[in-house]
């Protein structure tokens, strides 16, 4: 292994060695390809492939792979047929799903349950000296064999089971699939998601990894663009059309948390709207380089109708691998008699009618643009005015003030229109375990410290000031534009742009002479005057500026880099 750290203390990784790499470092970003033979093994390949071995000759899957029956299909969509009897009739019966967003049920079986011994390793990103203080990062992921393998090296994803997430993808997920692919050498290795209705047997957190040692039509297939600053295209070659994002492999950890952010701002809008989909990721050509090379990541996303429950009598399962163009077939006959036509149809009566498609595309791209234009980058926002800089814009900056700007923001953004509630607030006391601190943090994208000085805060408005300050948020505006949308569910988390203004300090943070500073959602208390005629501020947005009523800026979204 590139390096090692001590072994998690609890939970189904105990005694597991944790494989550690620096992206930097580690990942193989050139002569990745299969005009090369596909790449020589990397560190992780060889660990990955010696412990899934070892585990094989234990005894520990419910079948002995051997070598698999392989056929090229005839025809443009490069189907690669493998015959597979024994995971069709010994895999675990999936479990009862009736809803893309079924709640994680600790009765039935998950991967809390497994062997200790059917843990390959945990993965992480190696953890550089820090001082006392910053937040670690995230546990690392256990690497985990699936006892019913499709092909060599089939092994599970698993990030931090024991939070008993369910199977909807987040971007911490996909964030280490995807590293797993950069770790490895070959071409051959692949990574994907199923979500629950199209494919996912077991609903608790996964990815699927594992090596197919031949090239997929996908993997060089044409695309048109949708948007391509944010690396998005139609897929139009291979299997089945459906969403693209490309990722050139550059840009370090950075590019693959955008990657990663991105791809989920999709899959939540379809988990919302209750369609079901798969995702598959590999070494791909750029949509206008050359066929041959691979120096990048393609990550497909196809929706599709959701079908719960398998169909035994099918030739194969519709899932991640199918739409990509690799089919496990169940039989024999089924895997002499399979021609591309009959695969082509039987894949395409997974996917959404095309009208159904069309619309969703658009939607998609519409939301993606959105959250691209009003990005802000947290870090290096600046706050200004005419005459001078201000970092706090003293009274102008309080949430309540600032809340009727928030019509600015698109209804999808799910900003609150009670402007006394961070969304985090909510989200914490809904469900505590599955939103720590650190998440919390991570998905508004602000210090842990930020967000537990919230948690912390005990300020409560009195019911007539909040039924009154909501009622004015909400009430649509005289001139220029409405007010708020009305409330949203607590899952949707905000823009950047809205926590910028949620979180934005007012008079009551700035320092006392005393020392310290009070928590940061409250404010003191208004005085009967201030309730009656509450003081509202008008934001207009110009370009990438966003003024008040009188002209002065209030803040400047920074140009992407």
């Amino acid at each position: 292994m590139a390096a090692t750290e001590p072994p998690p203390q609890d939970g189904p990784g105990a005694g597991a060695e944790v494989f550690c790499y620096a992206p930097e470092e580690d990942f193989v970003r050139e002569g990745v390809e299969w005009a090369g033979g596909g790449g020589g093994p990397s560190a992780f390949d060889r660990a990955l492939q010696r412990s899934w071995t070892d585990r094989l000759e234990r005894g520990l899957f419910r079948y002995r792979l051997g070598d698999l029956q392989t056929r090229l299909l005839p025809g443009p969509a490069g189907f690669v047929a493998q015959l597979n009897p024994r995971r069709g009739s010994d895999r675990r019966r999936p479990q009862e799903v009736w809803s893309v967003r079924q709640s994680f049920d600790p009765r039935q079986f998950n991967f809390t349950q497994i062997r200790p011994a059917e843990v390959l390793f945990a993965l992480g990103p190696r953890r550089p000296p820090q001082p006392p203080g910053p937040p670690s990062p995230p546990p690392p992921v256990l690497v985990a064999i699936n006892v019913s393998p499709l092909e060599f090296g089939h092994v599970l994803l698993l990030p931090e089971p024991s939070r008993g997430l369910p199977q909807v993808l987040t971007a911490e997920a996909l964030r280490a699939g995807l590293d797993a692919l950069l770790l490895s050498g070959r071409a051959a290795f692949r990574v994907g998601f199923n979500s629950l209705g199209a494919g996912a047997s077991v609903n608790h957190l996964h990815l699927h990894a594992f090596y197919l040692e031949r090239p997929l039509r996908l993997e060089a297939a044409p695309c048109r663009p949708l948007l391509p600053d944010a690396g998005l295209y139609l897929l139009q070659g291979g299997p089945a059309p459906g969403l693209l994002f490309y990722h050139g492999g550059g840009g370090g950890g950075q590019g693959l948390d955008e990657l990663s952010r991105r791809v989920c701002r999709l899959t939540d809008h379809l988990a919302r709207h209750e369609v079901a989909h798969n995702l598959f990721a590999t070494r791909g050509a750029a949509p206008e380089g050359p066929p041959h090379a691979r120096p990048g990541i393609r990550v497909a996303l196809w929706p599709r109708r959701a079908c719960f429950g398998a169909k035994d009598g099918a030739a194969f399962n519709v899932a991640l691998c199918e739409l990509a163009g690799h089919l496990p077939v169940k039989t024999a006959a089924h895997f002499e008699a399979l021609t591309e036509a009959a695969a082509l149809r039987l894949v395409r009566d997974h996917l959404l009618p095309e009208p159904h498609f069309a619309r969703l595309q658009r939607d998609l791209v519409a939301l993606l643009r959105r959250h691209e234009q009003l990005s802000i980058n947290l870090s290096s926002c600046k706050y200004e005015s005419k005459n001078k800089p201000f970092p706090r814009h003293g009274r102008d900056c309080r949430k309540d003030l600032l809340a009727p700007s928030l019509s600015l923001f698109p209804k999808e953004d799910g900003i609150f229109p009670c402007s006394w509630c961070l969304p985090a607030e909510s989200l914490r006391r809904e469900a505590p375990e599955e939103w720590p601190v650190s998440r919390l943090a991570r998905s508004f994208e602000v210090s842990p410290d930020v967000v537990a000085r919230i948690l912390r805060s005990r300020f409560s408005p009195s019911p007539r000031r909040a039924l009154a300050q909501d009622s004015r948020v909400q009430a649509p505006r005289s001139s220029g534009g409405g007010g708020l949308p009305a409330p949203a569910s607590p899952g949707l988390l905000p823009s950047r742009a809205g926590v910028a203004a949620l979180l934005a300090p007012g008079p009551a943070q700035r320092k006392r002479p005393g020392g310290g500073a009070p928590p940061l959602a409250s404010s003191p208390p208004p005085s009967p005057a201030e309730d009656e005629q509450p003081r509202r501020l008008r934001a207009v947005r110009k370009g990438r500026e966003v003024v008040d009523e009188e002209g002065n800026l209030l803040y400047r979204i920074p140009p992407r880099s």
